[in-house]
């Protein structure tokens, strides 16, 4: 019974996931789509373009225009569309095309999922606001708690004084001192600061816009949270986008909840404005829940009259409710509940409106009234770049004037009846004809939008279901039994839950099913790699997020003459050198951006010309590397993990772990990871001399891999390392292949030398030839001998030594293990902790009456865990019991290499005085290769991306961490103890019980017996 339900919910769930997801004839899926593509396009409106406007002047921003138009195009089609073409059933899209939407949503998802936590962990910090909006808001908060009238009060210079706020982000005026300005120079940050630096505290300026400019309602919610002492009002947005999230996600569909649960994580416009505390979300939410509850008189007036007492963009859609509210409920009931929400209004502002009526309008008309530049994403962009002279004001303002008639009179017409939620968009387009037209006007009205959509339709599809159950009902009543009400409630509200509930599961099962199926192919893992990769590129151009200044230190000193070891200290390996200048070789005929010493031995902020073309040219490398790492982890996966065929599924593990460090263009630490995993994929494929040339290079780059050395020499002397038993029956009979060698089993039963130091083991290798220990020193001494040679010669052995010695000195930096056990008792008596930056290896170090103690023990600690795993996997490979069949036994075996030499790379790195995130990938690559027991993995790699997301929300946090922030530095210790129990389970699960295989350490494994023979692993004569 338990299996016919489990296949029951599978194959529903696999019906929901092709009706609503890989069948493109449903109206949901294309609106869902439309509406998402619209979203990702204004995130890309976020992205910072500070370069691209240095290069290509004003006109940039007509592209900006072109990107907001399209927007703007795609949520109007979002709602339309679907409608218009449901007749014409267009064929279903391919299925790496629907893999790729889907990835690159998720992809993006993720970044939500960092920006939603970081906000809950800020929200309780003082934060700097990126808009004056907020920053007056506050301030008129703790005003009006001291029994002042903000309007009359409040001025910029007083709240960026009293907050502690930067006074750059604030609104300049064409009058005063700017009055000479032309009114297409808008005034920059220096102009700004010298303004400011004239007038004391307190006193008004003509030049900036210097008082509160919304409704009573933007600052009255906030007294709450000012009154109770928070050092910012981050926290009300965060309450508010959580409950526009709820109220959303409750009123759509079950199966559309987690499609709009991605729209709402995609969306960085609306969650970029939380982070900054401004009111917009408010708003949103607002006239969501106003028109979400249209039917309800007293809910929805009340809403819409908070709206209207937030902000003044609210106001535009006065018309369009009442439009639709007349043609649903008639001009009666249409009156009484704007003269209900007026009513609101009035009652908010009153006071404020007796006590001074002059500065109440002056504040609340201000963005009318006030001489502002020019500004946004409109068609005031012709004039901004240049394209189209730039009109008189009152021009754009009649141009709005005839939009907003214009659109008025087509919702009244039709768009009321057939499409009431376009209001979401059409109240604000004539905005997009302004004088003003900025990106925050039109970012808040695609969520809302086909949340009303969604929406409506469940309450559609729930108003035909509840006349059913009523029907059925009555009938039940007239056979003579009346149900108790609220026994009638509670069960309807059960069987509710169970319906949502079961609907997730079997949508979950469907997903998890997905590696396995056609959905997950290597086509899509290239396409999103190609995405995403292009995306972190266009991050680093625009946004200037360059390498390691010390990178460039050493590139500009080799390219001057000056050599590393005997001109230049290093505290890198001589391999890392190599590829740090490897990206400087392309720029050094160009004398105006190749790479030159600074005078500051390790500068922090360099010639920005010359970083940033070696920052360019360092991560193309990386992303080259970072591609050979892709393929090189799908081709190993289809060696050794059977039940994954193509490496999709492990390709798609390796791009979401180095995505998720977030540098893989601006460390090296992936080249370490790669060279890790071509030698392990070397040495499973009995190449030696190639397996220890890579180990030496990965040891080269940087000098923990030569951990592996030792596993490397179990692995070969037990019988596992040996080769391949040949398919082919011996030539004359006595238990020889073709080759004349002594064909040997995978483990221990089948081996007819049981000994691991027979001189046959010492000797076994491929084909006729030296022995593999040979291969190995041949390989391995090469690789050393050409790069450390030159070293040697230019340094000598003190040089080489101080770069290996000189980290065993360093202090604790603060995101390592060591230092989150010094935070952790910094709360003791005597222990407390503080901060300090190293400017030799540029790093925040930690001070505390602990730090000798901790530092001293972690080398040892490394010593003794690193051993242990020796120890259990030299037991391991002892006792391999006698399997079902000796292809399986290797497998086995060979999955367990995998994971040990992914555990001894983890421990470095939690023993190492240093562990910033990028760390990750250097066991990002072996990490997708790792299998374990189906409960084991999910919570390997829960703990894995955990500890990721917490990292990523760490760095976003950096002054708050260095200021010793408590929530950021709990945050910090949750991520390095997601790390340690990520390498427990590792432990637990693959080594310490010795039943890895059997258990099912690679579930793959159990796939077939006899994997498709490759000639990598397969020993032929």
């Amino acid at each position: 019974m338990q299996v016919t339900s489990a296949m029951e919910r599978i194959a529903v769930g696999r019906a929901w996931l092709r009706r609503s997801w890989l069948a493109i004839q449903d109206d949901t899926l294309l609106r869902w789509g439309l509406v998402g593509l619209a979203i990702l396009l204004q995130d890309l409106l976020e992205l910072p373009r500070d370069s691209l406007s240095h290069a290509l002047g004003p006109r940039i921003g007509l592209g900006v225009m072109v990107v907001q138009l399209a927007a703007i195009g795609l949520m109007i089609a979002a709602v339309v569309l679907p409608d218009r073409i449901a007749r014409l059933r267009p064929r279903a899209l391919p299925r790496w095309v629907l893999a790729l939407v889907l990835g690159v949503t998720a992809l993006a998802a993720l970044n939500g999922v960092r920006l939603t936590a970081q906000m809950v962990v800020t929200s309780f910090s003082a934060v700097q606001y990126a808009n004056d909006g907020t920053t007056l808001d506050q301030y008129a908060a703790q005003q009006l708690l001291h029994g002042h009238d903000p309007y009359a009060t409040v001025t910029i210079t007083g709240a960026v004084q009293a907050l502690h706020q930067p006074h750059i982000f604030v609104t300049p005026l064409h009058a005063g001192t700017f009055a000479r300005r032309s009114w297409l120079n808008y005034p920059d940050h220096a102009a700004i600061r010298a303004v400011f630096d004239q007038v004391p505290p307190g006193q008004a300026l003509p030049e900036v816009e210097s008082h509160v400019s919304y409704p009573a309602l933007a600052f009255l919610a906030l007294v709450p949270f000012v009154a109770v002492g928070l050092p910012s009002v981050v926290l009300f947005s965060v309450l508010c986008i959580i409950a526009f999230a709820w109220v959303a996600l409750r009123a759509v569909a079950p199966e559309v909840r987690p499609w709009l649960g991605l729209l709402i994580l995609i969306d960085m416009p609306v969650l970029d404005s939380v982070m900054t505390g401004a009111l917009d979300v408010t708003t949103m939410l607002l006239l969501f829940v106003a028109w979400l509850r249209w039917r309800d008189a007293l809910w929805s007036t009340i809403f819409f009259g908070l709206a209207l007492a937030t902000k003044q963009q609210a106001w535009f859609f006065i018309p369009f409710f009442a439009i639709f509210l007349w043609q649903q409920l008639g001009w009666r009931a249409t009156a009484s509940r704007l003269a209900g929400a007026a009513g609101i209004f009035l009652a908010l502002n009153l006071p404020f409106i007796l006590h001074n009526r002059a500065a109440w309008v002056t504040g609340v008309l201000a963005p009318v009234r006030d001489p502002m530049f020019p500004l946004g994403q409109g068609i005031v962009q012709l004039a901004l770049a240049r394209v189209l002279p730039l009109w008189p004001q009152r021009v754009y303002t009649v141009l709005e004037v005839l939009a907003f008639a214009g659109l008025l009179a087509w919702y009244a017409w039709r768009g009321a009846r057939r499409w009431p939620q376009l209001a979401f968009i059409l109240a604000l387009v004539p905005l997009w004809f302004a004088w003003r037209s900025l990106p925050s006007y039109f970012a808040f009205s695609a969520l809302p939008m086909i949340a009303l959509t969604f929406g409506w339709d469940a309450n559609t599809q729930a108003t035909k279901i509840h006349a059913d159950r009523e029907k059925s009902a009555a009938e039940h009543t007239e056979n003579g039994f009346a149900e108790n009400r609220l026994v009638a409630s509670g069960r309807r509200l059960l069987t509710r839950w169970q319906a949502d509930l079961k609907t997730y599961f079997v949508a979950f099962a469907e997903f998890r099913d997905l590696r396995v199926s056609s959905f997950l192919s290597l086509r899509s893992v290239w396409l999103l790699w190609a995405l995403t990769r292009g995306w972190m590129l266009l991050n680093l151009i625009l946004g200037q997020h360059y390498c390691d200044p010390q990178f460039y230190q050493y590139a500009g000193d080799f390219a001057v003459g000056k050599l590393p070891y005997r001109d230049v200290a290093v505290e890198y390996p001589p391999l890392a050198l190599v590829i740090m200048i490897l990206p400087a070789l392309p720029l050094l005929p160009f004398a105006g951006i190749a790479p030159r010493p600074d005078a500051n031995p390790h500068p922090l902020h360099p010639d920005p010309i010359r970083y940033g073309a070696y920052g360019i040219s360092f991560g193309i490398m990386l992303v080259l590397c970072d591609a050979l790492t892709l393929w090189l982890v799908t081709r190993a996966a289809r060696r050794l993990l059977p039940r994954d065929p193509s490496g999709a599924w492990s390709g798609l593990l390796y791009m979401a772990l180095a995505f998720a460090s977030g540098a893989v263009l601006q460390k090296f630490d992936l080249i370490v990871g790669t060279l890790c995993l071509a030698a392990i994929v070397a040495l499973l494929a009995e190449r030696d001399g190639l397996a220890w040339a890579t180990l030496a290079a990965a040891t080269l780059v940087k000098g923990f891999p030569l951990l592996l050395a030792p596993l490397f020499v179990i692995w070969r002397l037990w019988p596992q390392g040996g080769p391949t038993p040949s398919p082919s029956p011996s030539a004359d009979g006595a238990g020889r292949s073709d080759n004349g060698r002594r064909s040997r089993g995978s483990c221990r039963s089948l081996s007819a030398a049981a000994h691991p130091l027979s001189i046959r083991r010492w000797g076994g290798g491929r084909g006729v030839g030296p022995p593999w220990i040979v291969r190995a020193m041949i390989g391995g001494g090469i690789v050393s001998l050409v790069v450390l040679g030159p070293a040697l010669a230019l340094g000598g052995v003190g040089a080489l030594v101080h770069s290996v010695a000189y980290h065993t000195s360093r202090g604790i930096e603060i995101e390592s293990v060591p230092a989150s056990i010094i935070l952790a008792l910094g709360w003791l008596p005597g222990l407390g902790v503080t901060t300090v930056f190293d400017r030799l290896d540029l790093s925040r170090d930690v001070l505390s009456p602990l730090a000798g103690p901790v530092g001293a023990l972690a080398d040892p600690a490394l010593v003794v865990l690193v051993l242990v795993i020796y120890g259990l996997f030299w037991y391991n490979a002892s006792r391999v019991a006698r399997p079902h069949s000796a292809t399986r036994a290797l497998s086995e075996a060979r999955q367990r290499l995998v994971i040990t030499a992914t555990v001894i790379l983890f421990i470095f790195i939690l023993c190492f005085r240093a562990m910033p995130l990028h760390y990750i990938l250097s066991i990002a690559p072996l990490a997708a290769l790792v299998r374990l027991p189906r409960s084991a993995q999910r919570r390997w790699l829960g703990a894995l991306f955990a500890a990721c997301l917490a990292g990523g929300i760490v760095i976003s946090c950096w002054h708050q961490l260095v200021a010793l922030a408590p929530g950021i530095v709990l945050l910090l210790i949750a991520r390095n103890a997601a790390l340690v129990a990520a390498t427990v389970i590792l432990v637990g699960s693959a080594l310490w019980s010795g039943h890895a295989g059997r258990k099912g350490i690679a579930h793959d494994i159990r796939a077939t017996e006899t994997p498709t023979p490759h000639r990598d692993y397969v020993v032929s004569g």
